[in-house]
């Protein structure tokens, strides 16, 4: 089980519903809850600055920023220190500081720094890219073909719950499947170490140690 066609298919056939539209959609979702709640597809992503104190980064190209590690400045790169929102607020009301900047904290999408960057530093930052609709034959190849059969479960469930099965539960039990299974996904990513880089810290290219399961 693959494809989104075979993702799709396999719903129809173990739920009885035959809507393709909705069931197409869940299989989507599950796809972009699946990324979110494991971050199994953690990428290295720059972005050129726009010399201010708040950068939002757009949801169409990134669904969650996991790590900020380095400002390029005048040719030179400098690590970063992730601190609190309210830490940066504080340092920015104490502080006129400009570039480059050496420590960051991020609010959803927006990530705040300070100093302020200039207009032109290059960020190298870690998130979980937002990824592309599935159709057709294409393949959700940024989950491990291992864990596709989260999308089945998922989709199962909410396919089930439109055919209004409260009675048997059944439902429930997809969805009990799907949860049981981002738990193994989760385990299993730790153990391998995660698909992310330490939190950067400022320093001469030293980082920090990192707890993977404070995560989770």
């Amino acid at each position: 089980m693959s494809t989104f066609a075979e993702l799709t298919s396999a719903v129809t056939t173990r739920t009885g519903n035959d809507d393709s539209t909705s069931i197409g959609r869940y299989v989507n979702e599950a796809r972009v809850d699946v990324l979110l709640r494991t971050r199994c597809n953690v990428t290295a992503l720059t972005i050129a600055l726009a010399g201010t104190a708040d950068e939002t980064l757009d949801d169409g190209d990134v669904l969650e920023i996991t790590e900020v590690t380095k400002v390029a400045a005048g040719g030179v790169d400098y690590l970063l220190q992730r601190v609190t929102p309210q830490e940066i607020l504080r340092l920015r009301a104490n502080s006129s500081d400009t570039s480059p900047s050496r420590k960051y904290a991020t609010e959803g999408l927006t990530m705040m720094f300070w100093p302020t960057p200039a207009a032109g530093d290059v960020l190298t930052y870690y998130g979980v890219p937002t990824p592309t609709v599935l159709t057709g034959a294409d393949v959700p190849s940024d989950i491990p073909l291992q864990w596709h059969k989260a999308l089945f479960f998922y989709a199962a469930a909410e396919a089930s719950d439109d055919r209004d099965d409260e009675s048997s539960g059944q439902g429930e039990l997809y969805r009990a499947k799907y949860e049981k299974m981002l738990r193994d996904i989760r385990k299993n990513m730790n153990r391998m170490g995660g698909r992310r880089l330490p939190r950067a810290t400022v320093g001469a290219g030293v980082f920090a140690p990192h707890d993977n399961s404070a995560d989770w």
